[in-house]
């Protein structure tokens, strides 16, 4: 039961990351993000990551939270490096 709910919990949190992507893409600017707020949720999401993986150290085998948990990270990563880009982007042009 509860490993069903951290999947709804990925589920959401991926939809929600998939949102955020492509309309930072539509709109062609992160002004609307701010960078030390996408950090910590992505740093946040990451030592959730962490914490699932170190399963796999103890001997667990790898199971469906995990492998969400990591397409969520390549998500950030994503996320991060259109925040950043866009950001840049913006500032060369002012």
């Amino acid at each position: 039961m509860q490993a069903g709910f951290e999947v709804a919990m990925l589920l959401c949190f991926s939809a929600n990351l998939g949102w955020s992507i492509l309309s930072t893409l539509r709109a062609g600017s992160a002004a609307s993000k701010h960078r030390v707020t996408v950090m910590l949720v992505s740093s946040g999401a990451l030592c959730g990551l962490m914490a699932k993986l170190s399963v796999l150290q103890t001997g667990g085998g790898v199971n469906l939270v995990q492998l969400i948990s990591l397409f969520n990270s390549a998500a950030m990563v994503a996320d991060i490096a259109l925040v950043v880009w866009f950001s840049r982007r913006g500032a060369a042009a002012a």
